[in-house]
């Protein structure tokens, strides 16, 4: 089965900041969420997607385990972004907020990332 194409769509300010400080899997995940967001609307932040998707995502044969997995969202909520302003100072600030793992009434895992409110509807649109 072809996976499906997500459109993503970031400015060179992430790219930088990815070359230097994502791992490949943490690079995975951030991909899925830019392919689920617009980012010119700050409703679709919030994004909520079935576990099993990102263990796609890594070609996973079995679940990842959800200590690894805890890992990776750690670091994803860890980064931060620093860019200069017109007058020569900076501003700098996390790029997510929030991050849940949770099953539903059904037993179905699910992921929920959440972008800071500064984040990619402000500067990366």
């Amino acid at each position: 089965m072809a996976k499906k194409k997500l459109m993503v769509e970031k400015r060179n300010i992430l790219n930088d900041m990815i070359a230097r400080e994502f791992s490949l899997q943490e690079l995975r995940l951030f991909s899925i969420y830019l392919g689920k967001i617009n980012a010119r609307d700050m409703s679709t932040r919030l994004v909520k997607l079935p576990l099993k998707q990102f263990y796609n995502s890594l070609d996973a044969l079995q679940n990842v385990r959800i200590n690894y997995l805890k890992t990776v969202t750690h670091n994803l909520l860890t980064k931060v972004v620093s860019f200069t302003d017109p007058t020569g100072g900076y501003q700098q600030f996390q790029l997510f907020k929030e991050c849940r793992v949770f099953q539903d009434t059904d037993g179905q895992w699910y992921f929920e990332l959440d972008a800071h409110d500064k984040g990619v509807w402000q500067r990366f649109a």
